[in-house]
């Protein structure tokens, strides 16, 4: 299990400062190998309180509850008996490259004029993990890239769909 949990967290980490197919790719997951989820009827959240500051945590859990009594999965007070414990971490990271923009002179002549291109990538991961040993059993993820001003508000205000997309792909 100790693998695994390096391959998450290696997964997580590259999503966020690697582009191309994880991008494009939308919602993902993956599945410990030998593990029969189909047998897993309730969970709990790991912690009270999540990575995500102030409501974007409520929303997040709120959304992730939903989904999951949706996929048949029923949430359990903190402290009862439950199959799987449920945890997850959100974050962006703005990646600035550095270019060359053109600009107009006095007299019209194009000028080279240094410059920078900002590339905000956030990422979504959900783990369930085996409320006694901590072991993964199922992670699923989202890595989404924004070139604009807006783009952390705009991920902010959409974190909660995404999340709601990742755990659609909990097999049940």
């Amino acid at each position: 299990m100790k693998r695994f949990r390096l391959v998450t967290l290696l997964l997580l980490v590259a999503a966020l400062v690697s582009g191309g197919a994880l991008l494009a790719a939308g919602a993902q997951s993956k599945k410990v190998d030998g593990v029969d989820l189909s047998k897993m009827k309730t969970y709990r959240w790991k912690t009270e309180k999540g990575p995500s500051p102030g409501d974007l945590d409520r929303k997040l859990r709120e959304s992730a509850d939903a989904r999951l009594a949706k996929e048949g999965l029923k949430l359990v007070p903190a402290g009862e008996p439950a199959d799987m414990e449920l945890r997850y971490n959100a974050g962006t990271a703005d990646i600035l490259v550095a270019g060359l923009d053109l600009a107009a002179g006095y007299w019209g002549n194009l000028v080279g004029v240094p410059g920078s291109d900002s590339n905000i990538r956030g990422g979504m991961i959900f783990i369930f993990e085996d409320p006694d040993t901590g072991d993964e059993l199922w992670m699923g993820w989202i890595v989404k890239e924004g070139t604009t001003m807006s783009a952390g508000q705009v991920m902010r205000k959409r974190a909660p769909k995404w999340a709601s997309q990742i755990l659609s792909r909990f097999p049940n």
